[in-house]
């Protein structure tokens, strides 16, 4: 690969992570918010139906799974970061091969060439 497209990509890899992070932060100050706005709202003396519990509990998985998948792929991100600065960035980990720069623009961070990835059944 050429160390145009490395620098390309490495900026693009940044500007990404920047973007998560952003996300990352206005999502769990917005969960945060939230639980501690339920959890002094509710004072009446009514008890809570279990389908709005249900509701909420979703609701609360939902969050903390996207704010997980965030994670995830700032994680990613940092992890190809490291195969910049280390100088295997592009290259499968399972085969060994280049990866196809047309599948690094759709996803920088990937670690695996199209066939390891179909491979691996993911």
């Amino acid at each position: 690969m050429k160390k145009g497209d490395i620098e390309r990509f490495k900026q693009r890899l940044l500007a990404i992570r920047k973007e998560h992070l952003k996300e990352k932060e206005i999502l769990e100050a917005e969960y945060l918010h939230k639980q501690v706005r339920e959890k002094t709202s509710n004072l009446s003396a009514y008890p809570i139906h279990i389908a709005d519990i249900s509701g909420d509990v979703y609701e609360q998985e939902k969050e903390i799974s996207i704010i997980e998948n965030i994670s995830n792929t700032i994680q990613e991100i940092d992890s190809a970061m490291l195969r910049i600065e280390d100088g295997t960035y592009g290259i499968c980990e399972g085969c060994k091969k280049g990866i196809a720069i047309e599948r690094l623009e759709i996803i920088p961070f990937t670690r695996l060439c199209i066939k390891c990835q179909k491979e691996k059944g993911a």
